[in-house]
């Protein structure tokens, strides 16, 4: 990631549009382990990501993680 950390509403919003964009969800590393999802949103000021269309959330460390498309090329927060 960048020097200057994204705040988890940037990071949602451009997560969401590059699902929307492409339908093929993201990769999100650092976050035991690694995992696709299809959906993210903010909740108590924390970005949340779904691998399941919006069941189940998870709370994700900004500081931590990195995101990646289907390509494995990584998406700019």
């Amino acid at each position: 990631m960048s020097d200057k950390q994204p705040t988890p509403q940037r990071a949602a919003r451009r997560l969401n549009a590059h699902h929307a964009k492409t339908g093929a969800g993201f990769y999100v590393a650092g976050v035991e382990g690694e995992s696709r999802c299809f959906s993210a949103r903010v909740r108590a000021g924390r970005l949340e990501i779904s691998s399941d269309g919006g069941d189940n959330w998870s709370p994700v460390d900004l500081t931590l993680a990195s995101f990646r498309d289907h390509n494995g090329k990584t998406i700019f927060l």
